[in-house]
């Protein structure tokens, strides 16, 4: 999984680079695979994501 931040001193270590909607969308589709679940539940929880406030734009 890819952090935002770095717990250590709260600098980020990542957002400069990607947007934080692009790890949003890698760590929910990590966790799929991670997971063993069936693609098909990628949109599904991107759009649980979205109802959380995160503006994620991918949909298959």
């Amino acid at each position: 999984m890819i952090s935002s931040s770095d717990e250590d001193d709260g600098k980020s270590s990542v957002s400069p680079l990607v947007p934080k909607e692009d790890i949003v969308l890698f760590n929910t589709v990590y966790s799929v695979a991670k997971e063993e679940m069936p693609s098909e539940k990628v949109n599904s929880l991107l759009q649980l994501q979205r109802i959380n406030g995160v503006d994620v734009q991918y949909k298959n």
